[in-house]
């Protein structure tokens, strides 16, 4: 069932640093131009804060949502009246083990915020007309009554970006996600459908969105930092993104997620979204590198016309480094096509049945998983 294309606002405001005071003060701002969080949750409600949490790392490696922003709105949810609990289906770890590497596990706690450890799980409907019939969740999302979404500005190298559509994937528990990977293989569009269905499976009543230092290159996990100064609200994940999209100097039609808002006729131009605060064109960075498998022919796979023999020379791969990798096998692990093994205690990944989801590259905790350009990348740089 189609939705009408959203007429719902995004705020966007400047903010260069990550201190405390001025992130709460700039999200309480972009909340009241979008009417306050009133508007959004209500006393006595049981609201779920769901950040970024792919793995436990340090902020510095811009990764996860930065625990300023996550402070700045659990506090606003506590102010309202609300019960406030955070979590995630970290892809390694668990939410608790995030917060502590992030440093904010104690201070949430004191303010009595819950944590919650994705665990539990229960299958509910998908919305009619979707790629599959029901989904198996985090129970703790399906017993809020509102979720509030906080995702961190990245790239994606398999579905370019990962903003606020990509990151309610973490309604999946972290060690069923592989599974949703092999079950859409090499078919990206068909995994970008899965991600929209999941997505309204249980919309966020708010998306909050961390773009004071943004990723670029080989994200979500071993991307580089970039500075763009901006932290982003709404009520709709659709215009968040595109917006989002638009600053990271990419053309929406790229984005496998808006491309199937765009298919299903539930997409609004940047040019027809109503937008509050400040201009957008004044964040877009004078250059932004995107995932190296934008080249193959945007999004890492190849026309099913190649074939099998000519597919592994032609897409990008990933590739293990062996002076990097640790032999932890947290890749084997996640691996859904069973395509890596460890040879001499090093990850090396059989390019005929990798499904190049770049699960392994997301789990890898030393950053060992490079992404090997195709013949066809090669050739166009």
């Amino acid at each position: 069932m189609s939705r009408m294309p959203t007429r719902e606002p995004v705020a966007l405001l400047r903010c260069e640093a990550y201190d405390k005071a001025q992130v709460e003060a700039v999200i309480r701002r972009l909340v009241d131009l979008l009417g306050g969080m009133n508007r959004f949750i209500s006393p006595n409600q049981k609201v779920l804060v769901k950040p970024n949490f792919l793995m436990p790392k340090k902020v510095e490696k811009a990764i996860l949502t930065h625990p300023s922003v996550i402070l700045a709105v659990c506090k606003l949810v506590l102010e309202s009246g609300a019960t406030c609990l955070i979590g995630d289906g970290s892809m390694m770890g668990n939410s608790s083990a995030c917060l502590k590497k992030l440093g904010i596990y104690d201070e949430l706690r004191a303010l009595g915020v819950q944590v919650v450890d994705f665990q539990t799980t229960v299958r509910v409907p998908a919305p009619a007309g979707g790629l599959y019939r029901e989904f198996e969740i985090a129970k703790a999302v399906m017993d809020a009554d509102a979720v509030i979404n906080l995702p961190k500005a990245k790239t994606h190298s398999q579905m370019l970006v990962t903003l606020a559509l990509k990151n309610t994937f973490g309604y999946i528990v972290g060690s069923q996600k592989s599974g949703w990977h092999l079950k859409a293989g090499q078919d990206y569009d068909a995994f970008a459908r899965m991600l929209y269905d999941l997505h309204f499976t249980k919309r966020p009543v708010l998306n909050i969105l961390d773009g004071i230092v943004a990723m670029e290159g080989d994200g979500p996990a071993d991307g580089n930092p970039i500075p763009l100064n901006f932290l982003m609200a709404g009520a709709d994940a659709i215009s968040v993104d595109t917006v989002t999209t638009h600053i990271f100097r990419l053309r929406p039609e790229q984005v496998f997620v808006l491309k199937e808002a765009m298919r299903r006729g539930e997409f609004t131009p940047v040019t027809e979204l109503k937008l509050l605060g400040d201009r957008w064109q004044d964040f877009v960075p004078p250059s932004f590198t995107p995932p190296k498998t934008l080249v193959n022919l945007l999004g890492g796979f190849a026309p099913s016309w190649l074939g099998e023999a000519v597919r592994p020379y032609v897409v990008s791969r990933p590739d293990p480094d062996p002076a990097k990798c640790k032999g932890c096998e947290a890749c084997r692990k996640v691996c859904p096509a069973e395509a890596i093994q460890m040879v001499g205690g090093i990850a090396k990944v059989n390019g005929k049945t990798c499904i190049r989801c770049f699960c392994c590259q997301e789990a890898c905790p030393a950053g060992a998983i490079r992404i090997r350009k195709g013949w066809l990348g090669r050739v166009l740089g």
